[in-house]
């Protein structure tokens, strides 16, 4: 067994005072998703992390272009300085909440939305995404200054679910982890008419 502490996604679901917790903890944690993650790699990762990561780190799983997966570590507080930056540039102090339609173990959206939700103590609203598509709509139509990232693949599952929706309470969208979708742009300021739209390049860059 490691001898960093584990949080796998399901245990998190709805209950971001775990993160917090673990975040707020001086020790360096894990934080990786349910499915395709082997305990015995994760194991043997975790033994090749030297003494000086062993606090005030966390590591996430990333696949990069490789399409393997990778263990990242990243320091608790040059990711709050990262936050900090990322939300001058990106204009968010209007932004009021965040709603996540990825997995929060994503780097890309556990640095722009959930450590960005933390630093600002702003809201931070959990959906299952296009999983249960029906719950996220209803989040974007009740949505008030809002922020959303989004991957690029998931412009075609806006079209398929909501084909004829606005989500005017949208202010910021933002895209990363593949290639944004510049084809796109008109649909998505169709849907989005408020929204300020950013190309954050990729997820594990953060």
């Amino acid at each position: 067994m490691t001898r960093f502490k584990t949080l796998r996604e399901a245990e998190t679901a709805g209950r971001t005072d775990i993160l917090e917790a673990a975040w707020e903890n001086d020790a360096t944690f894990f934080f990786v998703p349910d499915k395709g993650v082997n305990s015995e790699w994760l194991d043997h990762s975790a033994g090749l992390i030297t003494a000086n990561f062993s606090e005030n780190c966390f590591g996430l799983l990333t696949s990069g272009s490789t399409g393997e997966p990778r263990l990242i570590l990243g320091s608790k507080q040059r990711t709050e300085n990262l936050v900090r930056v990322l939300h001058e540039l990106q204009d968010s102090e209007p932004v009021e909440e965040t709603i996540c339609a990825l997995p929060l173990s994503y780097s890309y959206a556990f640095v722009n939305q959930w450590a960005w939700a933390h630093v600002y103590s702003r809201r931070l609203r959990l959906t299952a995404g296009f999983a249960e598509p029906d719950t996220l709509k209803a989040a974007l139509e009740q949505a008030g200054d809002a922020m959303l990232c989004l991957v690029g693949s998931q412009v075609a599952l806006i079209r398929r679910y909501f084909p004829d929706a606005v989500f005017p309470g949208v202010v910021r969208l933002h895209f990363a982890g593949g290639r944004f979708p510049q084809e796109q742009l008109d649909f998505l300021r169709e849907r989005f008419p408020n929204a300020q739209i950013f190309n954050n390049y990729g997820c594990a860059e953060a």
